[in-house]
């Protein structure tokens, strides 16, 4: 039996890839998938995951999926579009998407008002200035994760009121977030392996329970910053997961703040 070429093999692969999409596009359209658990609405919603990778876009609908509130997908990398399909999910709450190739940011998420959750990593994206504002006029983000993309540009994240979990790990970012640490609803942030040599003044003004889980590590970090990490950690007990936090400049380990019990 003589063996197909590894192009029809490939474009047979892809046709039963989207065959596949298509057959759990329609499940959710009838309601059929899986729940949305953690949807915030009183009502029932839905969540489509999507883990079978399309080459290109994915397709171009025409239906709407209002009762849709979860949409996860995963690719392999060859995924270059996202807003044929997104654009049909206005009412998202969560959006996860990994493993794509995306030349910006899908347009399509500025019109989701009720998005509150956004993963997009692992795209080979790059932020643009007009990208890096309208996430930056997202006020209604609770959680961000943009790791592992080539961003380069760093975010302005002081309108971002109700964030409480940013994920910017791997970004070839050069400098913090703008105003990261004066948002008070922030209780978790990754700026790990970067770029970032300045911590701004502003970090000693922080209220110490304000963060449960910060890392910082992994960035060149300029003499001027360790020091202020250090005293930070002197009146907290805070390393930020940078080692040379806790020591002294000869290398000696630091006595963090005793904890004080309340009296009866």
């Amino acid at each position: 039996r003589r063996e197909a070429p590894r192009g029809e093999r490939a474009r047979g692969r892809q046709q039963l890839m989207r065959k596949d999409v298509k057959t759990r596009r329609k499940q959710s359209w009838r309601r059929e998938g899986a729940e949305d658990e953690e949807g915030l609405n009183d009502e029932l919603t839905h969540a489509l995951v999507l883990d079978t990778p399309i080459l290109g876009d994915l397709p171009q609908l025409s239906a709407h999926f209002d009762h849709v509130s979860w949409f996860q997908y995963t690719g392999d990398g060859t995924t270059t579009g996202l807003d044929g399909t997104l654009g049909c999910f206005p009412n998202l709450q969560s959006l996860v998407v990994t493993r794509c190739h995306l030349p910006a940011l899908p347009q399509s998420l500025f019109s989701m008002r009720k998005l509150t959750s956004l993963e997009l990593s692992h795209c080979q994206l790059r932020l643009s200035a007009s990208d890096s504002a309208a996430i930056g006029d997202s006020a209604d983000i609770e959680f961000l994760d943009l790791s592992e993309n080539p961003l380069t540009l760093a975010l302005d994240v002081r309108r971002l009121s109700q964030l409480t979990s940013l994920h910017l790990r791997n970004t070839r970012i050069r400098e913090l977030p703008r105003g990261v640490f004066q948002l008070s609803a922030l209780d978790t942030l990754d700026v790990s392996q970067n770029q970032i040599s300045h911590i701004p003044p502003d970090l000693l003004e922080m209220i110490p329970t304000c963060l449960e889980d910060c890392d910082l590590s992994d960035n060149p970090w300029s003499a001027q910053s360790i020091g202020r990490l250090r005293s930070y950690y002197l009146r907290t007990g805070m390393d930020f997961q940078v080692p040379e936090a806790s020591m002294d400049e000869q290398g000696n380990p630091l006595s963090p703040p005793t904890p004080q019990t309340e009296e009866e």
